[in-house]
C-alpha cells in the first residue's frame, strides 16, 4: 500500500451464494484480522469494490500491517466474512546506496568494449524487502 490516507479494495468473485445470492457487502480496515478499529464497516450495497473516503484520511502508519475485512450478506440475512492478508504501508522510497561502474572500484572511463562491470549495494528499506 502506497498511501497513508486512502485504501482501495476489490473482492470481485470472492463470495458466492447459490441458494439466495449475495444481497450486499460491507468492508472495513483493521489492525488485526476481524477488527474494524482503523475504519469502521462501510456498507457498499452490491458493489464488489470500494475506496475509503479521500476527504477523511485513515492516518495509516508507515511500516505497520493492516487488514481489509469484507462482510457479505445474502438475501436470507446470513452473513460471512473474509479477511485479507496483512498489507504494509510503504509510502517512502528505499534509502540510497551506491553504484560503481567498473566492478568493486568506481572508474571514470570504460576501456573494455566487450564487457561492462557494475557493482551496487547499500540500498535499504526499513519497512519491506527490496525486490
Amino acid at each position: 500500500l502506497m498511501s497513508t490516507d486512502v485504501v482501495s479494495v476489490n473482492w470481485e468473485g470472492l463470495f458466492a451464494d447459490l441458494e439466495s445470492g449475495v444481497k450486499e457487502y460491507a468492508w472495513c480496515v483493521g489492525s488485526h484480522p476481524g477488527h474494524d478499529d482503523v475504519m469502521p464497516y462501510v456498507d457498499v450495497g452490491p458493489e464488489e469494490k470500494a475506496s475509503s473516503d479521500p476527504g477523511s484520511s485513515l492516518g495509516l502508519h508507515e511500516g505497520h500491517s493492516y487488514f481489509v475485512i469484507v462482510k457479505a450478506t445474502n438475501w436470507a440475512g446470513l452473513v460471512t466474512t473474509a479477511s485479507s492478508w496483512g498489507f504494509v504501508v510503504e509510502a517512502s522510497p528505499p534509502l540510497p546506496g551506491f553504484v560503481h561502474d567498473g566492478g568493486e572500484e568506481d572508474i571514470d572511463y570504460q576501456y573494455d568494449l566487450a564487457t561492462i562491470s557494475v557493482t551496487w549495494g547499500g540500498f535499504t528499506e526499513p519497512h519491506t524487502d527490496i525486490v
